[in-house]
């Protein structure tokens, strides 16, 4: 696996509907090119009419992203239910893991060129809109959502999913788990070049945010990182006029026990 990307890491983008506008194809073969070496896709979310046009691409981009010689990942957009009871939280996060499942199950299931599924959490507004929001669920609720939900993937496909979120949601719509620090870390965090090997996603122009993965440098214990929201897509293929870049936190060995789903967290003080 080429290192080509920013600071000598593994390359990566994540795609959408949003990646086809005018339902253009995207040029896989250009990608691989420009040196992407895994993407991850819309695979599922919880509302249905998103979740139909996530659907309507990802067998489509998957097998055009492993003609081309890329890895692929798959993630599962979450919004949680309005609600303050514990069993309705676990009912609903246990309800979405199985539509993961059975999606991931359409496609024929996971084979030697994927990533693990990962959990896209950075919405805990249950009720209103993200712009007017009338009730935001608890960190105790969303942290329960979300253990349920990453245990119940994990148990389904024998594979360790991991989470996407950014730092501020991390911090303040979630309660420091140590059941969370098991999974793996997709952190979005843009306005550093990984390129710079002193700099470090989540990090706050002093100190840093305080969540499940910090450790005690202040930086956290990232698998991936999205770096930026604005690629530019036609130099990769892409349709549309930008799209988002990751870099991978490791080495190739790292990376191919990455796509396994054994991932262990490392030690920390």
């Amino acid at each position: 696996i080429d290192q080509a990307g920013p600071g000598g890491r593994i390359h990566g983008m994540d795609i959408s509907r949003w990646q086809h506008p005018n339902d253009k194809a995207i040029d896989f073969v250009k990608m691989y090119s420009a040196g992407i070496r895994f993407v991850m896709i819309k695979a599922s979310d919880s509302r249905d009419d998103a979740d139909q046009l996530a659907r309507k691409w990802l067998k489509k981009d998957r097998e055009g992203a492993q003609a081309a010689g890329i890895y692929t990942g798959f993630y599962h957009y979450a919004t949680l239910p309005d609600t303050t009871k514990k069993s309705i939280v676990i009912a609903d996060a246990k309800a979405q893991a199985q539509k993961v499942v059975w999606r991931l199950a359409s496609i024929g299931g996971y084979t030697d060129k994927d990533l693990p599924i990962a959990l896209d959490l950075e919405n805990n507004c249950v009720r209103g809109t993200l712009a007017n929001c009338k009730k935001y669920t608890s960190r105790k609720l969303v942290t329960l959502w979300a253990e349920t939900f990453l245990s119940e993937v994990t148990n389904k496909t024998n594979r360790k999913p991991f989470v996407y979120s950014y730092p501020q949601f991390l911090e303040k719509a979630m309660v420091r788990s140590t059941e969370l620090k098991k999974y793996p870390l997709w952190i979005a965090a843009y306005g550093k070049d990984p390129a710079v090997p002193t700099n470090q996603p989540g990090l706050k122009k002093v100190g840093c945010y305080a969540h499940a993965w910090s450790k005690a440098n202040c930086t956290p214990d990232w698998q991936i990182w999205q770096y930026t929201s604005c690629g530019i897509g036609s130099k990769y293929g892409v349709p549309s006029a930008r799209v988002d870049l990751n870099v991978f936190s490791g080495d190739e060995n790292q990376f191919a026990q990455f796509t396994l789903g054994t991932w262990q967290p490392t030690t920390k003080d």
